[in-house]
């Protein structure tokens, strides 16, 4: 048995939940001895843990830095990773702070530590966090032996150099069961209405709440709609904000989601109104002209693609599960 430890924020919302479960699976599929355990800072739900639970795999919960400090953190890790071990990798998600846990695991004696850069420069207290990641960056290559990115702003913002880009999972699988789920139904919108869709976590950087206003600008004979998914710390924010500009009737929020093919199917229109992202992986599922420019080398320059051109694209440009799954079990083996 070799067993990972896997350290990231939280296990439930937003997009480096979603990809470290992509992770999760491919590396499951690739290598049967291999176990992992996750420390993270909130408990998931129910759901979430009983699917990692029936892997065998253990979910710590610790203070964040900013709630218990560099200390008290590090401290939490370092005990965690002697009292479960040994371990012979871990993999951390957690930015500008990734030395952190890294320099833990390096002072117990494992092997392979590997940082994956996810977030990009973010808008707002720019001065600070860019004091931080200055910092980080240097410490952060000091510590791992391994640094995966997401995407180039990811890699720049989060390691400065010696990254490795490595895409998040595309579930292909999907592509083949999409069902015809009546949204429309289930939303109450009318059949002619053009949907703009959004998925993801409902957090100050995200900047969800733009879309709200966005939806002003449209008067009802319009005939459009937004669909909100996902989940976060200021959801009710958003909700009241939608009461409060009287756009109820034009903004559907449906919480968090696992059905994300197909709403993805559903929209007419993808919005990521971010002030900064790493890689906004529905885009990745939504629209594979937007992958990569190279795509054209093995699907042509074309706007409408069926699905057997999407899952040939996928596994061409190494997207796809199989492929992401082998690169990092050679990561924490190798």
């Amino acid at each position: 048995m070799n067993k990972i430890a896997v350290v990231v924020d939280n296990l439930e919302r937003g997009g480096i939940a979603n990809a470290v479960k992509g992770f999760f699976k491919a590396v499951m599929d690739a290598n049967k001895t291999i176990v992992f355990d996750f420390i993270t800072y909130e408990y998931p739900n129910k759901e979430i843990e009983n699917y990692y639970h029936k892997f065998g795999c253990g979910i710590f919960v610790i203070k964040s830095v900013s709630k218990q400090g560099v200390i008290r953190y590090t401290k939490s890790i370092k005990e965690i990773l002697l009292q479960h071990g040994p371990y012979v990798a871990v993999h951390i998600h957690t930015a500008y702070f990734i030395w952190l846990a890294a320099r833990m695991a390096k002072k117990v004696g494992i092997k392979h530590i590997i940082g994956h850069a996810h977030g990009a420069a973010p808008r707002k207290n720019k001065m600070i966090y860019d004091f931080l990641a200055t910092v980080g960056r240097a410490l952060n290559r000091k510590y791992c032996t391994k640094m995966f990115a997401c995407s180039e702003p990811s890699g720049k913002w989060t390691f400065g150099k010696g990254y490795t880009f490595l895409p998040n999972v595309v579930d292909i699988t999907k592509f083949s069961t999409v069902s015809s789920n009546d949204y429309f139904s289930e939303f109450d919108i009318p059949k002619s209405y053009k949907v703009i869709g959004y998925l993801g976590v409902f957090e100050r950087e995200k900047n969800t709440s733009f879309l709200v206003d966005i939806m002003k600008t449209y008067d009802e004979q319009d005939q459009v709609i937004c669909v909100i998914a996902g989940a976060g710390s200021l959801f009710d924010e958003v909700k009241t904000k939608i009461v409060g500009d009287g756009q109820q009737k034009k903004v559907k929020l449906i919480g968090y989601r696992f059905d994300v093919i197909e709403l993805l199917n559903f929209f007419d229109v993808l919005v990521a109104p971010s002030f900064s992202e790493g890689l906004y992986h529905p885009v990745l599922e939504y629209n594979p002209l937007l992958w990569k420019q190279e795509i054209d080398k093995y699907v042509g320059n074309r706007i409408n693609l069926s699905m057997d051109d999407r899952v040939y694209a996928l596994k061409s440009i190494a997207y796809d599960s199989e492929s992401i799954g082998t690169q990092l079990v050679k990561a924490y083996l190798d």
